[in-house]
């Protein structure tokens, strides 16, 4: 990574609100080690991850329903313009951002196994903790 660059990351939609702050602070910290695996076998993954930063916004604090990736995908793209009250911090991506829904914070839940047909066979992997990816409009 090059010198320069002080940090990047993503912004983080919280859209899961019926945690108590406590089992919020504990399923985020979660969500955290999960998201940092991913630089295991990564060269220079040391200094790079240290500038790798992932910024938190509560849904209700900006009036999004809980699990709406709709509203969360337009409170985004609102950030995405230059000069915006809510524009996303310099270095994190205006491309992506992610999100915590109700579904994707049980699938952090160790034991969770979450199914949509009771006749699908399950694959190893299956049962992969997961947040949303939501784009913006391009």
């Amino acid at each position: 990574m090059e010198p320069w660059v002080q940090n990047f990351g993503f912004l983080v939609y919280r859209l899961s609100y019926s945690e108590t702050d406590e089992e919020w602070a504990a399923k985020k910290e979660r969500i955290i080690q999960e998201v940092e695996k991913g630089w295991e076998g990564v060269v220079d993954a040391e200094s790079v991850g240290r500038k790798a930063v992932l910024r938190w916004i509560d849904g209700r604090k900006v009036e999004i329903e809980e699990g709406d990736l709709e509203a969360a995908r337009k409170h985004f793209n609102s950030a995405t313009i230059p000069d915006s009250p809510n524009h996303i911090p310099r270095g994190l991506t205006t491309r992506t951002a992610l999100a915590v829904t109700p579904a994707s914070l049980k699938s952090f839940d160790s034991g969770s196994k979450m199914t949509t047909h009771s006749n699908t066979k399950k694959l190893p992997g299956d049962f992969c903790p997961f947040i949303h990816a939501i784009g913006s409009q391009c």
